[in-house]
């Protein structure tokens, strides 16, 4: 079974993700939550047992 590498303390919680920086003709994708007022970075959750340079690639336009 896959899982996240992530931990609740205090009614805080932390999630290690990999994230990426996309950027297009002068313009940045950004996620957006549906139901709270913020962006995002596009990317996930890394799995335990994945290594942090597996999580995103880097590729030239």
């Amino acid at each position: 079974m896959k899982r996240d590498c992530c931990f609740e303390e205090a009614g805080k919680w932390f999630r290690y993700r990999a994230a990426a920086i996309i950027v297009q003709k002068g313009c940045v994708l950004l996620a957006q939550n549906d139901h709270a007022d913020y962006l995002y970075s596009v990317g996930g959750g890394v799995h335990h047992g994945v290594k942090r340079s597996g999580g995103c690639s880097t590729r030239g336009a």
